[in-house]
């Protein structure tokens, strides 16, 4: 349940970056890259030419990949790091033999805030190279590219704080440094509790720090977390517990959490450090409900700031029903569903809600769907988070206002980058690929995109499912999308809704 979980977390992610469109560019100073050839082989070549510091996901560089086989390959970077701290873009790149491909490589501009990037100035990694059908590597290079940044006093990253009264703890210290930075009572996907470490490798070879006989409140509790921490680099990463599994452990609130933490060479196994934790988070615990679940509020009647055509565009909640009469739009969740709040609706389209507290709530949307970008209004899931839902709206500028729904489900595509194949693999989803169809939704046909994949990342078969739906109502789209795990509940989800006729 636990794996099935984180991926479908995966694929949302990645579906919701590409519905939200463009997001806010880091605060920085000018910040430019020089042409820079990073591989020049017998088999390919890999150049940066040119930097968006507010490209569709966040700052993106843009690469030339060059194909010098007579084999297809594919391009992908792992172990890499930012500014010396660990954090892999969403990108891989296919070419086939003998041709060459200009492709766009980025990260979420969320993601570098998480792990206090302020502006990108270095870039460290590994590039792998191997055949797109065998996926068999055929080389394997180290790469690194340099910024060129304008005179600045804000420094390129700078530690992260927190704001939940947690005390950070270290765990261990020297050539490996592991710290636990933060805990948050409902920080996880689902509302478990989270705990956010902090680690230094300051050698020459990748460790892997893990934690092992995790207890809460004296009951085994195993999140089975761990990470690999690259050479000289540092890392944040978030260790979470999953509700249900605090559920099924019978655990109400947690107040002690314990472990031991381990660092060893990731290749040899030879172990580098560890110690044993127990931390008391007593306190922050206490801002839980009894059942251990944060509090859950309908999402759009608690701001009571959006009225007029913003309300119609929102739609509301009352109790499990969401009823969006600006097109037509009603679901009804069973009692295993639940709808997001508005603070979790926010923190999956990477918005803060205290960004909101002096902030009209209505005004804000209304800004965000004037710039062109979708805003999401409505997220729910059914119990252990193994089927989603949800649900943003957009405005059609220009063009857009004049085609049908099956002509903007081919626009979306090449929105998303995606070419005629639907391969999703440059967005991480190896093996994937979106095909556009026709859905029966609310017993009308509707245009849509699907798609079904195995994902194989975790060492077990994991089946995924996926279908987006498309309604058009005078300027404004609905994009609904329905995602399920490990079997294809997709018609069950979408049979909670019903249209208006």
């Amino acid at each position: 349940m636990r794996t099935i979980k984180r991926e479908l977390s995966l694929l949302l992610a990645v579906v919701m970056i590409l519905a939200l469109g463009a997001v806010p560019a880091l605060a920085a100073p000018e910040v430019s890259v020089a042409e820079t050839v990073l591989v020049d082989n017998d088999q390919v070549t890999m150049t940066v030419t040119g930097f968006d510091p507010a490209g569709y996901w966040g700052p993106t560089f843009e690469v030339l990949l060059e194909n010098k086989t007579d084999q297809d390959l594919r391009f992908r970077l792992d172990g890499t790091a930012v500014n010396g701290v660990m954090s892999d873009p969403y990108w891989s790149e296919g070419v086939p033999a003998g041709k060459k491909t200009y492709s766009e490589l980025g990260w979420e501009t969320e993601s570098l805030q998480q792990i206090g990037v302020n502006y990108i100035q270095t870039v460290t990694g590994q590039l792998h190279v191997y055949d797109s059908e065998s996926y068999d590597d055929v080389f394997v290079t180290d790469v690194s590219w340099t910024m060129d940044v304008t005179e600045t006093d804000m420094p390129a990253v700078e530690p992260v704080t927190y704001d939940h009264g947690f005390a950070e703890q270290e765990v261990f210290s020297g050539d490996v440094v592991f710290t636990v930075k933060d805990y948050d009572p409902a920080g996880s996907y689902d509302g478990g509790p989270r705990l956010v470490f902090y680690m230094e490798n300051h050698t020459d070879k990748a460790v892997w720090f893990t934690i092992d006989d995790v207890s809460l409140n004296g009951v085994v509790c195993d999140p089975f977390w761990g990470t690999t921490v690259a050479p000289g680099m540092a890392a944040y990463a978030r260790c979470e517990w999953w509700q249900d599994d605090l559920d099924k452990s019978h655990i109400d609130g947690v107040e002690l959490i314990e472990f031991t933490a381990t660092a060893e060479d990731d290749e040899t196994f030879e172990s580098l450090a560890g110690a044993g934790v127990a931390i008391d988070v007593s306190g922050a615990a206490a801002v839980q409900t009894d059942g251990g679940q944060p509090e859950q509020t309908a999402q759009q009647e608690p701001s009571g700031q959006a009225d007029g055509e913003t309300a119609a565009l929102l739609g509301v909640v009352d109790g499990n029903v969401y009823t969006n009469d600006r097109f037509g739009v009603t679901c009804t969740l069973p009692d295993d569903w639940r709808f997001y709040s508005d603070e979790e609706v926010l923190a999956q389209q990477g918005l803060a809600a205290e960004n909101f507290e002096d902030t009209d709530l209505g005004d804000y949307i209304d800004q965000f769907i004037d710039s062109g970008s979708g805003f999401m209004v409505m997220v729910a899931e059914k119990e252990g988070g193994v089927q989603n839902v949800n649900v943003l709206v957009e405005t059609m500028p220009g063009i857009g206002q004049y085609l049908g729904e099956q002509e903007l489900v081919t626009a979306v595509m090449h929105e998303m980058g995606l070419g005629e194949d639907g391969d999703m693999s440059a967005l991480g989803l190896e093996g994937a690929k979106m095909e556009q169809n026709t859905f029966t939704f609310g017993g009308q046909e509707h245009a849509g995109l699907c798609m079904s994949y195995t994902d194989t990342s975790m060492g077990i078969e994991i089946p995924m499912y996926m279908q987006m739906v498309f309604l058009k109502k005078d300027d404004y789209l609905m994009q609904l999308t329905f995602t399920t795990v490990f079997e294809d509940h997709i018609a069950d989800v979408a049979g909670m809704f019903s249209l208006a006729q």
